[in-house]
């Protein structure tokens, strides 16, 4: 969204669901879908992923904790690798994944990325877990330029293109700008992408880590936002906006942490 000539960012944030339990407190990925003992849950995936059965003494459909309903993401995960799903309609112990989906996650026959890639042969599934996944999306509305909006937003990637199940919702008025940048550990390419040791060849400002700098390689988010008040101070001469901004910086779980001090036991006697 541009705003007074500035361009806004988008974050889209993605977490796993360890909260949502049955009524006998197991978890939606406590077991697989189908596994023979320990317990035996007999569940089935279709081989093209359009649907799951869960076994009831497993997990009891639709959980008690916020339970599964249409428009939640589904996680496939087995030896095979990951798939994501989006969830069309739920019936008792059945979770359907129709074609269509606002998403564009359930089309069979893609290349990459399906439930059937992660069968070891066409419609045998190695054990695999289920996980109810959320992705929220922040990013400012400014479809009204005099009140701009900071918009929270669940599991809906198209919006307005359709009706959400989960609409935005605005949890802040008045933002002028939401702003994020990225700083990458070991940065070491020519161009030199920003980041937070020493820099071989100077802090930059690239749109996207240069090789050899890779995604892989970011520590921290930047996160930058701008407010102003609702009405103008009309005690000034030329009334105008109160404005102020906060910047804030946010590690990223199980990646915050690098070596970037030289410690006694890593020098060398001079």
């Amino acid at each position: 969204m541009t705003l007074q000539g500035v361009k806004t960012d988008i974050i889209n944030i993605i977490y796993a669901d360890n909260i949502l339990q049955d009524t006998a407190g197991h978890y939606l990925y406590s077991y697989p879908v189908i596994q023979a003992a320990n317990p035996a849950c007999v569940g089935a995936i279709t081989a093209t992923g359009g649907s799951i059965t869960l076994d009831s003494g497993c997990f009891l459909m639709p959980g008690a904790t916020n339970p599964i309903t249409v428009g939640n993401l589904i996680m496939f995960h087995n030896q095979n690798g990951t798939a994501l799903e989006y969830v069309t309609a739920v019936a008792g112990q059945v979770i359907t994944f129709g074609g269509g989906d606002p998403a564009g996650l359930n089309p069979p026959g893609k290349t990459l990325g399906t439930v059937a890639d992660l069968a070891t042969t066409p419609g045998v599934f190695p054990p695999t877990t289920v996980t109810r996944v959320w992705m929220v999306t922040y990013y400012v509305d400014a479809t009204n330029a005099q009140d701009p909006q900071l918009i929270r937003q669940v599991n809906y990637p198209n919006y307005p293109a359709a009706a959400p199940v989960n609409p935005p919702t605005a949890i802040a008025d008045d933002i002028e700008n939401l702003a994020f940048s990225y700083a990458i550990t070991s940065s070491t390419d020519p161009a030199g992408t920003y980041g937070i040791t020493p820099f071989t060849n100077g802090p930059g400002n690239a749109s996207q880590p240069i090789s050899p700098d890779t995604p892989a390689q970011v520590r921290a988010v930047n996160v930058f936002l701008a407010g102003r008040s609702e009405q103008t101070y009309t005690a000034m001469s030329a009334p105008q906006y109160l404005r102020n901004n906060l910047s804030t910086q946010v590690s990223i779980r199980s990646l915050s942490f690098t070596d970037a001090f030289v410690t006694a036991s890593q020098q060398t006697s001079p």
